[in-house]
């Protein structure tokens, strides 16, 4: 009988115990731990940021001259981000600064290969987005 008392406490201490799992999309929790999702013709950039500066720099791994890049701002309170898009020769092809709430910003990119991106975020606070992906 203690065995089987012993035995249900351990099951129920094991089943409690487990650890929510948060989709990459879902900007709960991890606050000023960045997500960054970098793959063949895409770059996902995701933060929950409160008061943070910071400077990333990522490799784009593109093989097409056709890119769409969307920024996403909610949720904002101070700071601004500022984001960068350069070419095979580090010559800045696009920039967006964004110091407000951004629904959604997108823009085509034509005529170069995407190589780096660059986001530099100053006591920014709020939850951002930002996706570089081929477009279609």
């Amino acid at each position: 009988m203690n065995r089987l008392i012993f035995i249900l406490f351990l099951l129920m201490l094991v089943v409690s115990c487990r650890e929510d799992i948060l989709h990459p999309d879902d900007f709960v929790g991890n606050v000023n731990e960045p997500v960054q999702l970098n793959s063949r013709n895409s770059y996902t950039f995701i933060i929950n940021a409160k008061n943070l500066s910071m400077n990333i720099s990522a490799l784009a791994s593109f093989n097409t001259t056709l890119a769409r890049i969307s920024v996403t701002l909610v949720d904002y309170e101070s700071g601004y981000v500022n984001v960068t898009v350069k070419d095979l020769d580090e010559v800045e092809r696009f920039r967006y600064f964004a110091n407000e709430d951004v629904s959604l910003f997108t823009e085509v990119i034509n005529g170069y290969l995407p190589n780096s991106i660059e986001i530099r975020m100053q006591e920014l606070s709020g939850k951002l987005r930002i996706q570089l992906s081929r477009a279609f």
